[in-house]
């Protein structure tokens, strides 16, 4: 059998706690959407409490942690392990191990999540196999994980637990084996909405392109942190807060200038920062530095929130950003408002986020926008806005080539692809290249 090129292989996490096979008698066919029909785009968003596929074939039964080979399409199936809620996944930058973290509250019978370690390898057959090599237990209370990531180097590992509001590091040993936990960061506090920010959700991390900084997301407390890595601690250099109730979900570093981008989930925007490479400090792009005391060290909900998802038909008192802050849904939009997915294209010249629909019946509230980055300063300009095929896009996944952008639709039951306009950073057409339960991320085989 022909080897399949490392390029080729990605891998899938999909949730585990649908029960039931999903079918549709009325989700249209990939064929008819097109991301310029207004009518088309509103039959595209499905409700979270009706899941479909957009294809309208049966949805598959095995449920975890899915390997593809992307060269066909649609891509082909070539083995699918399963564990529960496989939140997300990362590979080690040596190829040759896979990482996931399933977001659950209880593993052995601790209140903990857990960490999946995996072995990469390729068999006489010549299709890539995952074999389990190592379940790690997180720190006491780390419950509800839904990020993994790795720093440029292999050495560390950060783990964000929503539930438990911890961020978790494990270091890395030469063959990518973790050990035990090394340092629970343990934020306190909370944010203005009582709902969604009772607590701390510590929701992402990421390392900077040189490995030199790591960035913190908790959505609970509307702060994102910069830190350094110190012999398997963490180490703050610097915070900033993002608006009072917008909840900072997911960030992306620019891949050359000091530049970050933060998607928030209840406000639906992304935020610029800069930061120093020299002194790990944190500004605004607009000049404000975006600390704020009272934020990150708050004793007291406050006893009328500004703002809590239902209020003037879902619009924010400030609808007209700073100069530094984009709205990702469209002047005029009406509902509740959930940023999701954020990815940054390779060459640095282009940034992509998504929305997913939650209370609201607007046309546009599934969807994936489209922004050029300034060259000079880093700011957003937008290119445009694509709703077509699109229902519940909690992740966007860009292909190490930088010609393909992924949409995972956690309603859909599917993964979508639009091609990448290599001038203009535009998105074609969307084509679906799998058919899977409530996909919630992809990852890519390192050794392109």
């Amino acid at each position: 059998m022909t080897l399949i090129s490392a390029r080729h292989i990605a891998f899938t996490g999909c949730f585990t706690d649908q029960t039931e096979p999903q079918t549709t008698s009325h989700s249209p066919a990939a064929d008819d959407l097109t991301q310029d029909d207004p009518s088309e785009r509103s039959r595209a968003g499905k409700s979270s409490e009706n899941p479909t596929t957009v294809c309208g074939d049966k949805v598959p039964t095995v449920r975890g942690i899915g390997v593809y080979d992307t060269s066909t399409r649609p891509w082909t199936a070539l083995q699918t392990v399963a564990t529960p809620n496989p939140s997300w996944l990362v590979c080690h930058p040596g190829g040759q191990v896979l990482y996931a973290v399933n977001e659950v509250d209880r593993h052995e019978d601790q209140q903990t999540g857990a960490l999946q370690v995996y072995g990469i390898t390729v068999p006489a057959s010549g299709r890539i196999v995952l074999t389990p090599l190592a379940t790690r237990s997180l720190a006491p209370g780390a419950t509800g994980p839904t990020h993994v990531a790795v720093d440029p180097a292999g050495r560390f590992l950060v783990v964000s637990c929503y539930n438990g509001g911890q961020f978790n590091v494990f270091e890395l040993d030469s063959d990518g084996m973790p050990g035990e936990v090394t340092h629970a960061e343990r934020p306190v506090g909370h944010g203005l909405d009582p709902d969604r920010q009772e607590g701390p959700h510590a929701h992402h991390a990421t390392c900077s392109p040189k490995g030199d900084y790591w960035l913190t997301c908790d959505l609970g407390r509307d702060q994102i942190t910069l830190m350094r890595m110190d012999q398997g601690t963490l180490t703050t250099t610097d915070y900033a807060s993002v608006a009072p109730g917008a909840g900072a979900r997911h960030a992306v570093f620019h891949p050359t200038q000091p530049w970050i981008y933060v998607v928030t989930e209840m406000h639906a925007t992304v935020v610029q920062w800069h930061y120093d490479r020299q002194t790990g400090k944190l500004a605004r792009a607009d000049g404000d530095s975006g600390n704020n005391d009272d934020t990150h060290e708050q004793d007291a909900l406050l006893d009328e929130p500004l703002f809590d998802g239902d209020l003037f038909d879902g619009q924010l008192l400030n609808a007209d950003p700073a100069g530094s802050e984009v709205a990702l849904l469209p002047d005029g939009y009406t509902g509740e408002k959930s940023g999701a997915g954020i990815v940054m294209h390779p060459t640095g010249r282009w940034l992509y986020a998504s929305t997913r629909r939650t209370r609201s019946d607007h046309a546009m509230a599934d969807s994936v926008s489209a922004w050029a980055i300034d060259a000079q300063d880093g700011t957003l300009s937008l290119l445009a806005r694509y709703s077509a095929g699109l229902s519940c896009p909690r992740a966007i996944a860009m292909s190490p080539e930088g010609d393909t952008l992924y949409a995972l639709n956690q309603d859909g039951d599917s993964i979508i692809a639009m091609k990448v306009c290599p001038d203009a950073g535009t998105l074609s057409a969307f084509t679906v290249v799998a058919s899977t339960p409530q996909p919630t991320c992809l990852a890519w085989l390192p050794g392109h």
